[in-house]
């Protein structure tokens, strides 16, 4: 919308994203969905943008032909998820032990875990995570480790497969820095081809 974009619409299955969404922005279009079953029509978009969400979807691929659905011909789809590899794999190995522990060990070791990130991002000399997003590290230590439930990482051929033959992949880079370079994370621009 800041880009002056005419129409723009967003999808989220949190209340509490959207209620904050629709105050930073009201009159916009906002409806709790999932990405694989949007309420909008086909070729209905010339830009999508999921930030972070594909990895938590339930079924990657029925979420990726919703979005392939969604997107017009020529139409450009931005995909910002995990990528796989060792970190990736570290990362769920420790959430699936982490969300199991007890309540209160829980925000022992989300703070403590908060306190040595924040200690190790200084002496590196990086800027901290909260000053290129909305979401405060705690939120973010919080929703990687202590956060049950399945997470996925790919590989950039495995979802150009999954994107189909109707469109063109390409990896990106992101507007946003991996804080240690572990290479962690990905961004895809998928152009969708002409009818």
């Amino acid at each position: 919308a800041e880009l002056g974009a005419r129409r723009v619409a967003g999808i989220d299955l949190s209340a509490g994203s959207l209620s904050r969404a629709r105050h930073k922005a009201p009159g916009l279009h906002l409806a709790a969905a999932s990405l694989d079953a949007l309420p909008f029509p086909a070729a209905h978009f010339h830009v999508i943008w999921t930030w972070g969400v594909l990895h938590y979807a339930p079924d990657a691929r029925a979420a990726l032909r919703e979005l392939v659905r969604a997107l017009r011909p020529g139409g450009v789809l931005v995909i910002h998820t995990l990528r796989a590899g060792f970190w990736a794999s570290f990362e769920r190995a420790a959430a699936r032990l982490l969300s199991r522990t007890p309540r209160p060990v829980q925000a022992v070791l989300l703070g403590g875990g908060v306190r040595v990130l924040s200690l190790a991002v200084r002496l590196a000399g990086k800027r901290t995570q909260s000053a290129s997003t909305t979401k405060t590290l705690r939120q973010k230590v919080h929703e990687r480790f202590f956060v049950p439930g399945p997470v996925a990482a790919f590989r950039v051929e495995d979802l150009a497969a999954m994107l189909g033959p109707d469109c063109d992949v390409s990896e990106a880079h992101p507007p946003v820095s991996d804080l240690f370079g572990r290479g962690m994370s990905m961004t895809l621009v998928a152009r969708k081809r002409p009818a």
